[in-house]
Formats: structure tokens, sequence, C-alpha cells
């Protein structure tokens, strides 16, 4: 990671080479390789920003860390940002066996000045559009209605896009989820549903697995697309979309947009499932667990408007007593 070192070192010495080497591969593991590259990037602005100010980035001060927190936000970057480069600065210290800045009192009450700051001034981050099935329905419409003067290839695309989509709904897809997987990954069940096996995603970098339910329009979907494909590509171990999660995102977003439907993006159908559960009446747990979120605070937020839709105001202020009729009005 550029200007980080693993220390391998002991009180007794540093360790032979074989099991350092070993650490270092173990080390590195624990981390996705897209997290590790956004550490990379958030560690190097920080050293850039140091250097020109005439200051260490390794080991920092927590003075150090607090000024350049200030620095980003004064240039109108979100919170996010600033909370990546914290985690940042203090994989790059951990990682060198230094103490973390990030933790000291002084760096983490001024990132949490800077965030009272941004919600006191409306700066909240923007929750991704979602794709609701209702929006799904008539992306598809458009789908299908371009076909007939289409070329081949456009054809060829609106059969994978069609694929995408309807995974990604059912699955509750991240996008780096839906770029890696394989036709083994999917087994069609004796009623035409299918199972979907996810093999690793951001929050199961183990490798622990799970398996989702495709229905049945997503399972033909899915049928539909290899066919188009040559043989080799159809293989168990081919990636089934052929494609990475950019490229998978920007055609979330086309589809969407071309259906008069602004501001989708790789996220907006995992967050749209979401949506149609709650208002079916899942649970936060359920919808946890189908999402594979982590942490129940996201499913939770991705909700609102459902969740209120059903509280305690709506299901008993303004339920309907049994047995009285609806009066219509002219």
């Amino acid at each position: 990671m550029g200007h980080i070192a693993l220390t391998t070192r002991t009180a007794a010495g540093a360790l032979p080479a074989a099991i350092a080497a070993r650490i270092a591969d173990a080390f590195a593991a624990s981390r996705s390789d897209a997290t590790l590259r956004a550490y990379a990037g958030a560690f190097r602005r920080f050293v850039a920003w140091a250097g020109g100010h005439g200051l260490a980035a390794l080991p920092a001060e927590p003075a150090t860390v607090a000024g350049y927190y200030t620095a980003l936000a004064d240039l109108g970057k979100s919170v996010a940002t600033v909370r990546m480069a914290a985690a940042a600065i203090g994989h790059a210290h951990r990682t060198a066996g230094e103490r973390n800045p990030a933790r000291h009192e002084v760096s983490r009450r001024t990132l949490a000045g800077i965030a009272r700051q941004a919600a006191a001034a409306g700066r909240t981050g923007r929750q991704a559009r979602g794709l609701t099935g209702r929006d799904l329905t008539a992306i598809l419409a458009v789908m299908r209605a371009g076909l007939p003067t289409a070329s081949r290839a456009a054809c060829n695309r609106s059969l994978r896009d069609a694929a995408i989509l309807r995974t990604m709904r059912d699955g509750l897809l991240r996008r780096s989820e839906a770029a890696a997987l394989r036709w083994r990954d999917v087994e069609e069940a004796p009623d035409g549903s299918g199972r979907l096996t996810i093999r690793r995603s951001k929050t199961d970098q183990v490798g622990g697995g799970a398996v989702l339910f495709l229905g049945r329009p997503t399972m033909e979907a899915l049928g539909d697309w290899p066919e188009v494909l040559p043989q080799t590509k159809r293989a168990p171990d081919a990636p089934i979309f052929a494609c990475c999660a950019r490229t998978i995102a920007r055609a979330i977003a086309a589809r969407a947009s071309a259906a008069g439907i602004d501001g989708a993006s790789g996220h907006s159908l995992r967050v749209g499932t979401a949506q149609d559960l709650a208002a079916g009446g899942a649970s936060l747990p359920a919808m946890q667990a189908a999402g594979r979120w982590s942490d129940p605070s996201m499913p939770a937020r991705y909700t609102r408007a459902q969740a209120a839709g059903r509280g305690a105001v709506a299901s008993i202020l303004y339920r309907r007593p049994r047995g009285l009729a609806v009066r219509r009005t002219a």
C-alpha cells in the first residue's frame, strides 16, 4: 500500500522470512482488493497534503489528521469522504505498527464536529434512488418496445441487461456480486424457480456463502441471455454477465434513464427491492437477511417511508374500523 510497510518484528528480533511472508499474505487477504485500493488512494492524498504543509504523514500527529479533516470539509468533500480518510490513515498506521492518530480524541471530535456541521447545513448523505418492481416493469417495457428496430448487438445487450436487472432485484445484489456470478452459481428448481449461490460478498469476505431465491421470470431471462453467447462463455466457470461492476452500474442507470427514471445507480435495485419488501410487511430482520446486511441500520434507512406507512400513527390513528364501509365521494 505505497508508503506502508507491514511490521513483523518481535521482541526477539525479526521473524524468519518464510513466516513473515506468510503473515503478509494473510494480512493482505484480510481486506478486499477494492477496499485496499480505496485505502491506498485516500492515504496517498493525505500524504500529499501533509507533505505540502511540511508535516509528517507516517507517523502522523493527531493535530495533523484533524487539520486534514478540516481541509477536506472546507473543499466541500462529504462526511463519507472524511470518514474514508480516517479509515485509510488508521489502516496505514496499524499496518506499520504505529499508534493510530485517527483514534485520538482530537481527531475523533474534529470528525464528529464536521459531521454535525454538515448535518446542520443540510449536507447529509444522499440515499440511492430505489428501483421498485413498478419501475422495473416500466424499464423492461421500454426495452421490449425498442427490440423490433434494434441491431443484433443492441438486442443482445437488451437480453443481458434484462437478466442483470431481474437477477439483481431478486437477489438484492450489489453490483460487485452480480459481476462475480458464474453459471455454476445458478441452479433451477423443479418448479421453474432458481437458487443463486453467492460465494463471497462485501460482508462475507471469508466465503461462508449464501443461497438466494430467483423467480421464474428471472430464470427465463437468464435462460434467454446465454443463447446469444458462444459455447465457451456458457461454461460453468464462465462469468454470467461477462462485464465488470462499473459496466453493470452504467447499464442500470442508462436503462432507467431511457424509461424516464433519473438518478438510478448500481445500488438502486437493492434499495428498491428492500422498499418493496418493507411495503409488503417484511420485518427488518427478514430484510436484513434477504440483503445480507451486517448492520440493520442500512435497510432501516432505505425503508423509512415504508415503515412510516405501517407505523403506529398509520395503523392505529388512521386504520379503518372493521365492518365500516368507505364512503365514496362523487
